[in-house]
């Protein structure tokens, strides 16, 4: 067996423990279980509570009060386009996530960071995702 088959062999057996390891780390987290009654539903769930074009974004979750703002916008890949992983982009104004703000006072679909926790949330729409850093929880 030459090295270069050895090497390729160790590769796809390290991957396959990494995959495994990052499957059964999931398992052991504790999942939310959605309930059938409305108020409960929307304790689990984001809202935007509030938007100030300076101070950023207000969401609640679970009672818990969220101050964000918005941090990066990131394209998704388009056909066509010569970066195959987006593009990204750094956001200096407030205004430039205005997209959220049809959800006032509404459930929003926010995904959350909890793999990782880096105190990021993330709001798709069409083809780009804000990303929203907490910088406050109350």
């Amino acid at each position: 067996m030459t090295e270069e088959k050895k090497d390729r062999q160790l590769r796809i057996v390290w991957l396959v423990f990494l995959a495994l390891s990052v499957s059964l780390l999931g398992c052991s987290r504790p999942t939310l279980k959605a309930s059938s009654e409305p108020s409960q539903q929307k304790n689990s769930q984001w809202i935007l509570e509030s938007y100030d074009s300076v101070k950023g974004f207000t969401f609640s979750k679970d009672g818990v009060s969220y101050l964000t703002k918005c941090s990066r916008i990131v394209w998704v890949h388009q056909p066509g386009i010569s970066n195959p992983n987006g593009f990204q982009m750094d956001v200096y104004d407030q205004n430039q996530c205005v997209e959220l703000l049809p959800y006032l006072h509404k459930v929003v679909p926010l995904g959350d960071s909890s793999e990782n926790y880096d105190g990021t949330l993330s709001f798709a729409t069409g083809n780009k995702t804000l990303i929203l850093k907490i910088t406050e929880a109350k």
